[in-house]
């Protein structure tokens, strides 16, 4: 009787041992579940950021419309006639068949990055399109379409104007593809300044000659002889500040492709284009 009640008392015990373990195991899982507290107040769950792509440029979009509408249509004759014959003769027939056309929609993309911006000419890689404005200026369309062909060859290496891009036109230019003066921009700044300065010293001297001739004693044939030799002089250095002239506008002119950096704000409130 007594080894029974043993038995049934520890029976018991073992009942209520797992009757408690399975409240605290209950009590365990639901403190677990629930998120932990602070202050009173329950932790809450961060909120994961909003990434939105920004819009691209509108000049870009506009440019890839361009792209597209032109695609499909067949190259300018002409166009196409330049384009295989300076393939031949400075890319080593390299490039692919040409597939160039005349785009007025491109003068709508000069607004669009800066003010006074002009667009002459653009490629995806297997395009290239002109703006017309060139289409009468004869060096003009060559620089165009030399600068749009160097962008083909080197595109899978050189997509912007970095270095790959400007040494390979720097040679096209050392080979006589194009009319252009490789120079930076302090060379440009100085030569300005010293046109500017030049010019400004001719417009004086001329004001003086033609003072000079109203007071002249022409029963003087050795004023006369000194008149005549300064204005042969003057001539001279008027033909002289042409040359440098033609000079500089070969210098501006050389189609680097880096008029968008040099139309970017200076500290100073000007743009780095400005002449």
């Amino acid at each position: 009787m007594r080894n029974s009640l043993v038995v049934v008392g520890l029976a018991g015990l073992l009942v209520g041992f797992a009757f408690i373990y399975a409240t605290l195991e209950r009590s365990r899982s639901a403190s677990a579940a629930r998120p932990a507290t602070v202050s009173g107040l329950p932790a809450r769950t961060a909120t994961a950021p909003l990434i939105v792509s920004a819009p691209p440029p509108p000049d870009e979009t506009r440019s890839n419309q361009l792209f597209d509408r032109n695609r499909s249509m067949p190259s300018d004759p002409d166009l196409a006639e330049e384009y295989e014959q300076i393939n031949v003769e400075y890319f080593k027939n390299i490039l692919p068949p040409p597939s160039v056309r005349w785009e007025s929609g491109l003068a709508e993309l000069g607004p669009m990055i800066a003010e006074g911006f002009s667009v002459q000419g653009l490629t995806d890689g297997r395009i290239i399109l002109i703006n017309p404005v060139v289409e009468r200026d004869a060096d003009q369309r060559r620089r165009a379409l030399c600068h749009e062909m160097t962008h083909m060859a080197v595109w899978t290496q050189d997509k912007e104007h970095g270095p790959v891009f400007q040494n390979q036109l720097r040679h096209l230019a050392e080979l006589g593809a194009f009319k252009g003066i490789v120079a930076t921009d302090e060379e440009k700044d100085a030569m300005l300044a010293s046109l500017r300065q030049k010019h400004a010293a001719l417009e004086t001297a001329e004001r003086t000659l033609k003072a000079d001739r109203e007071t002249l004693d022409r029963g003087s044939q050795s004023a006369v002889d000194a008149y005549n030799e300064r204005v042969h002089e003057h001539q001279a250095a008027v033909t002289a500040y042409n040359r440098r002239v033609e000079e500089y506008n070969l210098m501006i002119s050389y189609p680097d492709g880096l008029a968008r950096e040099r139309l970017k704000l200076r500290g100073d409130g000007t743009r780095a284009g400005d002449r």
